[in-house]
């Protein structure tokens, strides 16, 4: 690379990086060119990053009518909507037509989670209602926004997430739409761009019908009443000790202000949490796709930066904070208030759990001798609580945000408490049931 060109390739990595399906951009320079002085002209982002605002106006209109004289329809909505800031036009959709919605995991919070009409997390670790509604109730226009239908999502590409009529995909990476579900009607484009023309059709096609008549918000109401959103429910009211990973899902549910940023890392606690906590906004963190354990640990730290007047709480496992809880160092030299929640079981629990559905007893590796997270924190000049209780994490946690100072409060769990997996796994199982038979 030339020193000239070092302008010109950096506003490229940007043009990318917020371009199309936005993502992260490596760009690698020698050491000549980072020592070069260089001359630029600074363009303005607006010249070289243009927002694909484009849409095709026929097929608006044909997945606002198919909306609007469906019987059953539902909504399943993905991390794009995030992207695109759509969560809002996501909201007025549903109410515009009462459309019971659905959230892959890693969207969650994306639609508000005590919205009568959110059936929470569908997939890995996600909840009967969400499940029974999409896969079984008959479903017949399925909109899906801002979601790729990967494995995760859809119980390894289980059939009966294809509705009966019409999918209605709608994908900024045109490359997406129709990959693993066949889609009826393909919207490229921006999320919010796309859903502000449908409803703008939608509100005509309303002159003629109303649907919500047909489908009262009731009776999504009462079906998620029969069908529940929680596995297990009476175990988060449990005073059992040690406490019950879902006891401590509910008190932290109780404790964190609204507005907090919470990142999950990789392992049982993040089934915990994507099961038994619930989202207005979409504050939920964490690294799907390769689902890398130590994650979150360390990006809260980036996350107290980006948000500083924002509470940030980070969720880890034992196993977690002993690959990256040194960073707690890092936090506390530059006074970056985080707090960490770390559930410990002396085990690499979802890995534990996992090994035990092909190997039964014989696990590998996954279990190790207690540690004391709270004196490592100490160590590293944070404060550090020890918590075995049920109700203490209710009283503890507060103090923490209130004091502004980096603190790891070590949670001791339930190390028997299996995590709501068991549908997922067996969906796996399936899958490869069906590759055996090809």
């Amino acid at each position: 690379m030339s020193k000239y060109k070092v302008p010109e390739t950096i506003r490229e990595a940007f043009r990318v990086a917020h371009s199309g399906n936005k993502g992260p951009v490596h760009l690698s320079c020698p050491k000549d060119i980072m020592e070069a002085e260089v001359e630029e002209n600074l363009l303005p982002p607006g010249t070289y990053r243009v927002k694909p605002e484009y849409f095709d106006r026929k097929l608006v209109i044909d997945a606002a009518a198919k909306l609007v004289k469906a019987k059953r329809p539902a909504i399943l909505v993905g991390s794009g909507v995030i992207s695109s800031d759509a969560t809002s036009q996501v909201l007025e959709l549903a109410e515009m037509l009462n459309i019971p919605v659905a959230t892959s995991p890693k969207a969650k919070g994306a639609f508000p989670e005590n919205h009568s009409l959110s059936l929470g997390v569908l997939g890995f670790c996600g909840s009967p209602s969400a499940e029974e509604y999409i896969l079984k109730s008959g479903v017949d226009v399925l909109l899906v926004i801002g979601a790729s239908l990967n494995q995760i999502t859809t119980f390894s590409w289980d059939s009966r997430i294809m509705p009966s009529d019409c999918l209605i995909q709608i994908n900024i990476d045109p490359s997406e739409i129709g990959k693993n579900y066949p889609a009826q009607i393909g919207l490229i484009g921006d999320c919010r761009v796309v859903l502000d023309e449908i409803q703008f059709r939608i509100l005509r096609e309303l002159q003629e019908h109303d649907p919500r008549t047909d489908r009262p918000v009731e009776q999504i109401i009462e079906f998620k009443k029969k069908h529940g959103i929680f596995l297990e429910e009476e175990k988060m009211y449990s005073d059992s000790v040690p406490i019950k990973p879902q006891r401590l899902m509910r008190e932290l549910q109780e404790a964190l202000p609204k507005d907090s940023i919470v990142f999950v890392d990789a392992g049982n606690h993040i089934c915990w949490a994507l099961h038994y906590l619930q989202f207005e906004r979409p504050n939920f963190v964490s690294a799907f796709g390769l689902l890398t354990m130590g994650y979150a640990t360390a990006a809260s730290i980036g996350g107290k930066l980006a948000a500083p007047d924002r509470p940030v709480v980070a969720i880890a496992g034992d196993g977690c904070f002993m690959m990256n809880g040194m960073e707690v160092a890092t936090a506390v030299s530059h006074n970056i208030p985080v707090v960490w929640i770390i559930e410990n079981n002396a085990k690499l629990g979802l890995v534990h759990e996992l090994q035990k559905l092909s190997l039964g007893k014989n696990t590998v590796s996954t279990t190790f001798k207690p540690i004391n997270c709270a004196k490592i924190a100490e160590g590293l000049g944070a404060q550090g609580f020890r918590i075995d209780k049920p109700g203490e994490l209710t009283e503890v946690l507060p103090k923490a945000l209130k004091s502004k100072r980096p603190t790891v409060i070590d949670c001791i769990i339930d190390p028997d408490e299996v995590p709501p997996i068991h549908r997922w796994a067996k969906s796996v199982g399936e899958f490869n049931a069906r590759l055996d038979y090809l």
